[in-house]
Formats: structure tokens, sequence, C-alpha cells
């Protein structure tokens, strides 16, 4: 917990949404009204403990019961993989944790998110090593979605924690429809990059498609490492 408040206090930093999102989001949706890809169903948080590593991420965080936002389970229809992603706020340090839930239903990759007195935006990307957390990409922008600057702590693990996280979904309109169907409900990924776009909440699929992805080989690139993953999500929930 401390390593990662520390992070934010020194760096100053945000892996965040550019300008121009909302135009092409809404155009996005619109297309997945007629042929949805991803269906979305909210977790009660009894469910969440049968996640492997569940537990000891959020001790680690030191994240309190009532910090939890919100849960979600994610059926891409073209894949067949089933995928999580659980949102918290802690009040007391207003830091936003987003963790990703991979089909195996563990936790690789968590974000987390911050506004700054200036009005800038703070978000790091994080990869849980067992023990801790790699920090991976770290970017910043202004409260208009301007970019301002980024951080490279160390290529390697920003490629796979970029594409990694990234193969989480097939495809932009995977993630595009998921953050569609869970807005009912409440933003697929909590904190002010879901916020800023509105109802659709797209502004993690935007980097995570059209920033880190293209950044870094493209989506085979992405999954690559991933392909033979199981799907144990069968009895998770149904």
């Amino acid at each position: 917990m401390k390593f990662l408040i520390k992070y934010f206090s020194l760096l100053s930093a945000v892996l965040f949404l550019g300008g121009g999102l909302l135009s092409s989001g809404t155009k996005v949706y619109a297309a997945i009204e007629s042929e949805p890809t991803s269906s979305v169903t909210r977790l009660d948080s009894k469910k969440l403990e049968s996640i492997q590593n569940y537990k000891e991420i959020v001790k680690t965080l030191n994240l309190k019961s009532d910090y939890l936002l919100s849960a979600y389970r994610i059926d891409d229809r073209s894949t067949g993989k089933t995928i999580g992603i659980i949102n918290f706020f802690d009040s007391q340090n207003k830091i936003y944790y987003n963790f990703y839930v991979d089909s195996q239903r563990k936790i690789e990759y968590i974000t987390a998110q911050k506004e700054n007195l200036d009005n800038t935006f703070n978000m790091a990307l994080y990869q849980w090593t067992g023990v801790d957390f790699d920090t991976g990409f770290i970017q910043k922008i202004d409260s208009n979605g301007n970019f301002i600057e980024n951080f490279y702590t160390d290529r390697a693990k920003v490629n796979k924690i970029a594409l990694g996280w990234a193969c989480l979904f097939s495809s932009y309109l995977a993630c595009m429809g998921a953050s569609a169907a869970a807005s009912a409900g409440g933003a697929l990924i909590g904190g002010p990059w879901g916020a800023t776009v509105g109802v659709i909440g797209g502004a993690a699929c935007k980097v995570l498609f059209q920033q880190l992805v293209q950044r870094f080989g493209g989506k085979n690139a992405a999954c690559s490492w991933t392909r033979n993953l199981k799907n144990t999500w069968s009895t998770f929930v149904k």
C-alpha cells in the first residue's frame, strides 16, 4: 500500500485517454446494440472469495470491505472466454483500484487512479508478482484529457503488462460492449477515466486497443503467451 501511494506522490502520472473518445465511442455503442459481443454479470462480493489471489491482494493494499465499488463477470462471446473486473475506491487515500481477473480466475494486472490537486489525473499500471507490484506504464493527462508526459519504469515490464492486460478482451468492440453493458449498474472500470466519458465508459478500451496494443505489436502479440489458458470460470457464476 505504501509503495503505491509513494509512487503517486513521486511520479504524478496516469495511463488515461487522449481527446475525442466520445464521438467515436458512441458509434461503437450503436454497432454493439445490434450485435453484442459481450455479456456482463454484476457479481456479489461473496463470489469474489473464490478468485485465486483476491484475498492476498486486498490485504496487501489494505482495502476495507466497504471500499468495494463493483465487480463484473464478462463473457466474451466471440472467444468463449470469461474474465472479470473488480473496482475499489480507497476513500482514505482517494485512490481507485481496478483488478483485472483473467480466464483462470486470477488477478495479475492492477491499475490505480487518482486525481491531483492541480486537476491532472494519475494512473499507473501494475503487475502482481505474488509478493508485491511491478510498475509498468505510467502516464499523465490534464483535466481535458490532453497528453502531458509519460514514464516507463522498465520496457520489458511495460510490454508484458500492457499486452497481457489488453489480451483480457478479444477486441476493441468486445471491450466496448462490456463497458456499455455494465453502464446501467455503474462504470465497468471505476475511477476518473470512467467518469470522463459518461455512460459508455470506454476510455479504458480506447487506451487498450488504440494506444497500448498498437505501441507493443498488435493484438496477436498481446495474446500469444495466453492463448492456451484454460477457462476456469465455468462454475464461478451461472
